[in-house]
């Protein structure tokens, strides 16, 4: 963002991890040496980074801050004298606070005795992973941020919405504002505007869907994965072909965008990987991904697999939530979903079966949102280029057409 959005670029800070940090200024007998703390910063970074700006010249404590990071140099890290006194901070700032459980962040501000607290996440994504599924509905799995967030016990505790985006386009940001933020987002003008990818949908006036549905009434399997052999997740090779093809198409359409596979099943992340490197793209791993693990990730382009499906006729009209939990699976988590639907800067496409997604009725008003633009395709006009599906060993086509005005 620093470098790409150039004139568009707001004013930002970045905080990094405790890992990454402590690259630069060590901390006695704190150093954590692993895989991940090998990973150098951009020196074009430190202007934004946190841990840097709090040292400059000029910034209140940066004096004894500077001090306290020479003595501990001088003592090369080994140890902390005992008239060394511990220091505890008057305010501590909790980044994605929404995705930790409440006991995780009671306990950090206990334990350092801070008298001003921040805690910053959306407890809109990602909730606090909890395994246990008895403590998830006692409650374990709502965060400290979401219950300030939505119960009274926040009415002492200012809460601020930060309501400008920048990533997205504002068609693509439109169903989440609406129905995941009482329409209070607004956008900004950002890198979303130089999309030079010209497949989208228009109406009569001109103007651009950037976001489709593509319909696709595949038979899911539940396989098991072979990390360790009792991990069971649920794949749909119809929607993966589709993904494939698509995917293909807009590396070839628009080279140097980013594009971003996402599914929230690990069975179908597995097996897009494994086509992909039968392709010959080396780079599978970072292309595609679990929902999950997108959070802190932003590209051009998202095609999302959403894997669960079942025939028109197995499908009831009036399905209870418990049905739902258990057909839809993870797709019931709108969490997730809104997570998916708000990693596209440029352009969004949702590979679905679209009868069973409207059994859910946040999927059922993107349903409705998609078709009052005419957004809605079937297989054989999506955003693709002619593909064979030579993994499958057979000579199925599927034809994909540009879409025309509408």
């Amino acid at each position: 963002m620093l470098t790409r959005m150039g004139s568009y670029k707001p004013n930002f800070i970045r905080v990094y991890d405790r890992r990454i940090e402590e690259l630069d200024f060590p901390i006695p007998r704190k150093t954590i040496h692993s895989r991940s703390s090998t990973r150098s910063e951009n020196e074009d970074l430190h202007c934004v980074a946190l841990h840097h700006l709090i040292r400059e010249k000029g910034k209140n404590y940066a004096e004894e801050i500077l001090a306290n990071d020479k003595f501990f140099k001088d003592n090369n890290y080994k140890y902390i004298p005992k008239d060394c006194k511990r220091v505890c901070p008057y305010s501590i700032i909790i980044d994605d606070a929404a995705m930790c459980t409440e006991p995780q962040t009671l306990a950090t501000i206990i334990a350092t005795k801070a008298e001003h607290v921040v805690l910053i996440g959306d407890h809109k994504q990602l909730r606090p992973m909890v395994k246990c599924k008895e403590a998830a509905l006692l409650g374990l799995e709502k965060s400290l941020f979401e219950r300030y967030a939505t119960t009274e016990s926040s009415q002492n505790v200012p809460f601020t919405r930060l309501s400008d985006q920048y990533r997205m386009n504002p068609e693509i940001c439109r169903f989440p504002s609406k129905h995941f933020y009482e329409s209070a987002l607004r956008t900004m003008r950002g890198i979303w505007g130089e999309d030079s990818l010209h497949i989208w949908p228009r109406d009569t006036k001109g103007n651009t869907y950037p976001h489709v549905l593509i319909h696709i009434e595949g038979e899911e399997h539940m396989v098991t994965l072979s990390i360790n052999g009792n991990v069971k997740s649920w794949r749909n090779d119809a929607e993966i072909n589709h993904v494939i093809a698509t995917f293909l198409y807009l590396t070839r359409e628009v080279p140097n965008e980013t594009v971003q596979i996402l599914s929230q099943y690990d069975a179908q992340c597995s097996e897009i990987k494994r086509r992909l490197e039968e392709s010959g793209i080396t780079t599978a791993d970072d292309i595609v991904s679990t929902v999950n693990s997108s959070q802190e990730c932003e590209c051009s382009y998202v095609i999302f697999s959403t894997v669960r499906s079942l025939p028109e006729c197995k499908i009831i009209n009036n399905p209870t939530p418990e049905w739902c939990q258990r057909t839809l699976g993870l797709i019931n988590d709108m969490n997730q979903v809104n997570v998916a639907l708000t990693r596209a800067r440029k352009g969004l496409i949702i590979i679905g079966n679209r009868n069973l997604l409207a059994c859910d009725c946040t999927w059922k008003k993107v349903d409705t949102t998609l078709r009052s633009t005419r957004v809605y395709k079937d297989t054989r006009r999506v955003p693709a280029a002619k593909y064979k599906e030579e993994s499958t060993g057979n000579n199925e086509r599927s034809h994909f057409e540009k879409p025309s005005k509408i």
